[in-house]
């Protein structure tokens, strides 16, 4: 899509969880931000929900923990 193409820049480091279709940068620049669930590109600082899908967008040092494995998700939410 090429609102990803606009919101991803050469050399950004990226991450994805397990089970989500969506990458995110692991530095946030810029005022924008993508949803991991349905890849809509939101205002950076949405502390709530997407405003397409409806799902949780959660900050993105709670995202980076989840991915250095300090903070852990229950089996019955992955």
């Amino acid at each position: 899509m090429k609102k990803h193409f606009d919101y991803f820049n050469e050399g950004d480091e990226i991450f994805k969880l397990s089970g989500f279709d969506y990458p995110e940068r692991k530095i946030s620049s810029g005022n924008k931000r993508i949803c991991i669930i349905c890849g809509n590109v939101l205002p950076a600082d949405i502390s709530t929900s997407c405003s397409s899908c409806g799902g949780p967008v959660p900050d993105l040092a709670t995202l980076k923990g989840v991915i250095e494995g300090k903070i852990v998700i229950p089996d019955g939410l992955k």
